[in-house]
């Protein structure tokens, strides 16, 4: 049995929040598109997710929320850049989207049972009902 879209959506959001620095905006999408606004203030957390991002064919995009040196940008540079994962179907209907944030959030998930943030029952959970490869015990 596999997550729902929404589900999906949901479990990566907080995936993406228990990354070092990294706050999840908004969240949502159908089978076609799916797109997540985020800010992301550390180096390593945005390495990161531009690695998986390019691995898994996702769109990793960033756009300044303030004007360089306004009140607002200086107050919370880190809230001053703000990104958005987006995946996107290339034929209405197929559910590529969906497949692409599985496969986005699978690699979350290995990353997350990596650093001591998900059980290996909890993570094998997610990756399966990704059709993912679970992790070794």
């Amino acid at each position: 049995m596999s997550l729902s879209v929404n589900e999906t959506i949901s479990e990566v959001a907080k995936l993406l929040n228990a990354l070092d620095e990294v706050e999840v905006l908004r969240a949502q999408g159908d089978v076609d598109v799916i797109m997540i606004k985020l800010t992301i203030a550390s180096f390593d957390s945005l390495l990161l997710l531009n690695y998986i991002a390019e691995t898994v064919n996702a769109n990793l995009i960033s756009w300044a929320q303030y004007r360089p040196g306004s009140v607002e940008a200086l107050a919370d540079p880190a809230r001053a850049l703000h990104y958005r994962i987006m995946s996107k179907s290339e034929s209405e209907g197929t559910g590529d989207a969906v497949r692409v944030i599985e496969y986005f959030g699978g690699a979350l998930v290995k990353e997350a049972h990596a650093a001591g943030k998900l059980t290996i029952s909890d993570a094998n959970r997610l990756l399966k009902e990704w059709n993912v490869m679970c992790i070794e015990f």
